[in-house]
């Protein structure tokens, strides 16, 4: 397990590098989706995972910013871990032991909060993000992904020393095309 996240900024702000980068070795049970998945049927499935996410963002404006990155997730070494499970019939059958997801990332964001670690009232924070997955850059298969994170902060107690905040929280994720593992 090695994790390197970054937030970095240049002089003035002007420019801001942030990274979410990490290799794992990885188990993980899968217990499929829908209703009726049940707590004791599950896959567990082995695989080691690298995972390189980076941005720059560029200020356009005080609170403005537009950003452009690489995002790459490797799943390396795919091993279904269970016998008796419906997905490893998958992995059986499309011999799947590697995934990759490769993309341009375009970014806007907009961060009206005075400090990112502890934001208080009044501040909101919008960040959309479109990933273009393409095999001409590595991808395994060709897809689209739109990420959504909304936050807007409200004093609960005004004058306060603590100054409790509550924040109203929507995070959205959608895609399009064929998903790799």
């Amino acid at each position: 397990l090695l994790v390197l996240n970054t937030n970095l900024w240049t002089a003035r702000n002007r420019f801001n590098w942030v990274g979410d980068n990490k290799y794992y070795y990885y188990t993980v049970n899968d217990y499929g989706l829908g209703a009726n998945s049940a707590s004791d049927k599950f896959n567990s499935i082995r695989f080691r995972y690298l995972q390189l996410h980076n941005t720059i963002n560029k200020k356009l404006g005080r609170d403005f910013f537009w950003g452009f990155g690489q995002f790459l997730s490797v799943h390396r070494k795919i091993q279904p871990l269970t016998s008796n499970a419906t997905l490893v019939h998958q992995f059986e059958d499309e011999k799947i032991i590697r995934s990759v997801s490769s993309a341009m990332e375009m970014s806007v964001l907009m961060d009206r909060r005075r400090n990112s670690n502890h934001p208080i009232s009044p501040g909101s924070y919008v960040n959309f993000i479109y990933r273009n997955h393409m095999k001409s850059i590595g991808s395994t298969s060709k897809y689209q992904s739109y990420y959504l994170d909304l936050r807007k902060y409200i004093a609960i107690k005004k004058r306060s020393k603590m100054e409790p905040t509550l924040c109203l929280w929507l995070l959205q994720q959608y895609t399009r095309g064929k998903i790799p593992y």
